[in-house]
This record gives structure tokens, sequence and C-alpha cells, in this order.
């Protein structure tokens, strides 16, 4: 019977999967990163497990399956009790059969908006509900548009007299939900976008103000940026795992890890390797790596979580010593050069260049475009007008570590002498050098700096590199000072021009050989 199940429960897991995703306008959290989840939390059949919006039940099922297999002797049937909610009631009967063609007979799934459940009120129709909180939630809560009319436990800054529940992202009271629905010293983990850990809102900085009053962090996972992709979501996600207070003290340190690959590509491909056995060791590790680790006391006092970032401090740290380095800040002006629509005049002629105009290895132009006021006003990223010697920044985050040649990322820019006036899409950050402006250009294209800002940005959709963040990007003092040093970049840079003129020439002189052979 457990073969048999297991079987059939694999089969409609996957036709539901395939079926029901643009129907129901959702997706299905993929297998690895449950597993990743429910690793973290090591379920036990003395939990009673409630997922608060289960969809098909893969959450449920994961943590069902991995209690019983740990357990010794074998369980008795229905242990670990597992509970659902979903406000589609199709997803209600899909994650039913699909938790009873597992072997769970006795899944408790309600259809209801999770958001108000009222605990008690559901232990009065069945008695199997523990009305003190869940032992263990797990899930992924959706993250996509907003939620309003919920009450939130702390100040967002946007509450008014007649609306006391301010409009926030969808996942935040989903958040607070869960921390409401968990018994004193019950653990939770969740799918979440990495905005919970970085985001700049009121709301999400509240979120973690709040969140640390209420339970102990333990991990944070970042997932791959197309994790997500082949189901349709674009969003970049990360697992957070807590426990909520129970009056003890807690000095465990927190877990903290970035996963390049689950064992699937951005097509849902499956893949030769996969980063999830290696984290689901080391958390288990008696001798721990410790960039893999933050303090307890040393994350209570940090404002942002995200693994990346996490990882980046001591980088930072060790950089950002003013006997030791200088702020980006400090070569270099960042220029106010937003245009208004007044600026432009719709009949006159304007030249323009974009992002993909730059060579993206050299940062050369190689495309300058020429079209009338009123074709630029239609294109609203074109926004910033550039000076002779002004050095361009691309802000994205995936530019700057977009796969070159070079291997550093998308070029910054030095628009020539010929190029002043033009105008440029704001996918740039424009600065004015105050140093040597090729230097300028190396600087931002050196490992260092990339490093830093990469690890700087904040988002979960987009990865902005905001001009604030130059600030807290630090650049060695001899780099970007001493004279020798940059005489021999200077010279270097120089050959590496050369180098790549003659490869530029061999490419064509192998062309035309071939179609003279061809011919």
């Amino acid at each position: 019977m457990s073969t048999q199940a297991e079987l059939l429960g694999t089969f409609y897991q996957e036709i539901v999967s395939s079926t029901f995703r643009g129907s129901l306008g959702a997706y299905f959290t993929p297998r690895p990163i449950v597993e990743m989840a429910i690793g973290l939390v090591k379920p036990s059949p003395e939990d009673d497990i409630f997922d608060i919006s289960c969809g098909s039940g893969t959450f449920l099922l994961g943590g069902y399956l991995a209690a019983r297999s740990v357990a010794h002797p074998n369980p008795p049937p229905d242990t670990p009790r597992i509970f659902g909610c979903d406000i589609q009631e199709r997803m209600v009967a899909t994650s039913t059969i699909n938790c009873f063609l597992h072997g769970s007979t006795g899944a408790h799934i309600i259809h209801k908006d999770s958001l108000t459940i009222d605990l008690k009120a559901w232990a009065h129709t069945d008695v199997a509900v523990p009305e003190k909180g869940f032992s263990l939630i797990v899930g992924n809560p959706p993250f996509a548009g907003f939620e309003d009319g919920f009450p939130l436990p702390y100040p967002t800054g946007r509450e008014r007299e007649r609306s006391p529940a301010p409009r926030v992202n969808k996942v935040i009271p989903f958040i607070v939900k869960t921390v409401e629905l968990l018994r004193a010293g019950g653990r939770a983990v969740l799918v979440v976008p990495t905005s919970v850990l970085n985001g700049e809102s009121p709301a999400f900085e509240g979120l973690r103000t709040w969140l640390r009053t209420q339970v102990n962090i333990r991990a944070v996972v970042s997932l791959p940026k197309d994790a997500f992709v082949h189901t349709d979501c674009g969003i970049e996600g990360a697992l957070l795992y807590f426990v909520k207070k129970d009056g003890k003290q807690d000095d465990t340190d927190v877990f903290s890890v970035s996963l390049a690959d689950v064992g699937y590509d951005r097509r849902g491909r499956p893949t030769s390797h996969s980063d999830i056995p290696r984290a689901l060791k080391e958390w288990t590790a008696a001798r721990r790596i410790k960039r893999h680790w933050v303090p307890r006391a040393e994350f209570d006092l940090l404002e942002r979580w995200d693994p990346q970032w996490l990882s980046g401090r001591s980088m930072v740290k060790d950089l950002g010593n003013h006997e030791r380095a200088l702020r980006l800040t400090e070569l270099c002006e960042i220029r106010p050069h937003h245009l208004r629509a007044g600026d432009i005049d719709p009949d006159s002629r304007y030249r323009y260049f974009e992002l993909a105009d730059a060579d993206i290895d050299s940062g050369a132009v190689t495309a300058v475009h020429e079209v009338s006021g009123r074709e630029i006003l239609q294109k609203g990223r074109l926004r910033l007008k550039v000076e002779s010697g002004d050095v361009l920044l691309p802000n994205h985050r995936d530019s700057l570590i977009a796969k070159t040649a070079q291997g550093s990322g998308r070029s910054a820019v030095l628009v020539p002498d010929e190029l002043g006036g033009c105008i440029v899409t704001n996918r740039f950050i424009v600065l004015k050098p105050r140093i040597d402006p090729s230097i300028l250009v190396e600087i931002l294209n050196s490992d260092i700096v990339r490093q830093q800002m990469v690890m700087q940005a904040r988002g979960s959709a987009s990865y902005d590199i905001r001009d604030r963040i130059l600030r807290d990007v630090w650049v060695p003092r001899k780099l970007a000072q001493d004279r020798e040093v940059h005489s021999a970049i200077k010279k270097l840079v120089t050959e590496r021009n050369q180098l790549a003129t003659q490869l530029e020439a061999t490419r064509t002189r192998l062309a035309s050989v071939i179609r003279n052979v061809a011919s």
C-alpha cells in the first residue's frame, strides 16, 4: 500500500502541476525547494503540521512523509496530523486527494481565506485542531499583489484615521498570521520574496522589526534568481525559518546560505548538480563553516537579512576603514541629469543611446540614434542628459554580473567629446569623475567594487543599484589615489585595447578566408 500510494501520489501531483497552473492562476513550488525547506525544520510524528496556503499539498506531504520516514518503530496511522487551508475550492479538493493518494487519509483541509482563521472557532468544529497553535507551519504563501483590510501589529506610516489597515504586499499579512497561528516554541519555514529580507519600505522594515520581538530567526536561504521562472513567477525568493519565542533565552546562531543551483534550470529541466545536499549537510554539521553562520546577538541588530548581504558584510567591514579606503562617492559625484517633459521640445531633433548601444566589454558606444523630441517623450526611460567626460554606470544588478568576455559584467561607459549632450536611458547612473575618468571606469568595472554593489542591491522582482548605494561602496585608498598604480592601469588598458583590435582584425580575416573558400 505504501508503494502504491507513493506511485499514485507522484502521478497525481505531476498531472495537477501541469493541468491546473494556468486555469487557477497559481504556481506550484518545485519539489527541490520543498525538500530544502523540510530538511531545515525536520518534522516529527508528534507535529501538527499546517500550510497556510496549501495549494496542491506539496509542502504538507513533504512534512508528512519526512516525519514518517524517520520514525521508529512505525508511527500510528495519520501521524503527524496535517492541516491545510486554501482560498480556492478546487485546490482544497486537489490537496485532499493528493494527501489521500500518498497515504494520509485524515488530512484536515479547509476552504477559507487563511487570513480570517480563528483557531478557537476551527477547533470548535474540528476537535483535532490544536487550539493553542500549530507546532509546525510550512508553505509558500502568496506574494503577488497587495492586501488591504488586514490590521498589522506594527505601524507602517501609511495608517489613516479611517483606515487602520494599510495596503501592503500580500505576503506581509500571511507572515503575521503565521506567527499568530504558531504555538509558543512552534516553528515555521516559508518561501518568501527577498523583499521580506531586505525591503526598504516602512511595511517591510517594520515587519522585520516586529518579527525580532516575536520569533527567533534560525535560517535564511536565498534561492537562485531563476528558481520560479518556469512556474511563470519572476520574483526572486528565499526560505525563512523561524521559531516563535517561548520566553526562553535563545543564543542559537543563524544559518545563512545562497543556493546557486537547486537541481533544475530556468525551464524546469533537471540538471546534474544541486547545492541542496551540501547546504543541508552544513546545516547539521558539528563543525561549521564560519561564513554560513551569523552570531545571534549580531544578527538581531542587523537591518537586513538576505544571505548575499550577510556574507559580504565581512568584506565591507574590512574595507570600511578610512585609513585604508575611500567611499566611492569621494571619487565621483552623482549628477542629477533627469529631464522633465518641459525640457524637451517636441519639434526638435535629439540624439540618444541605450544600454545595449554600448559594447558590453569595452563600454564604447557603438550606435547613436536621432529622433524628434516627440518620440523622446514617448520613450519614458530616456530621461538623462550627459556631458563629455561623464561616466555612466549600469544600475541593475543583472548588468553588473552579466557574462562577458572579460568576466566583469557590463562595462561602465565613458562619454566621449562627440556624444556630449546626448540623452540616455535611466538604466544608467550618471557620474561626474573627480579623478581621471578612465581610471574611474576601471574601478567601477573591478570585482572588488562590483561585488559590493551587487551585495548592496535590494528587491525581489528588480534589483536596482540605487544612487545612495554608492555611498556604502569602498575603494582601497591605494587603488583610488596612487599615481604609480594609475599609470600601470593605463598601460595595461592600452595593451588590452590593442590586443582587442588585433583580435577583431584576425576574426575579420578568418571570416574573409571562409567566405572566399565557400564562394
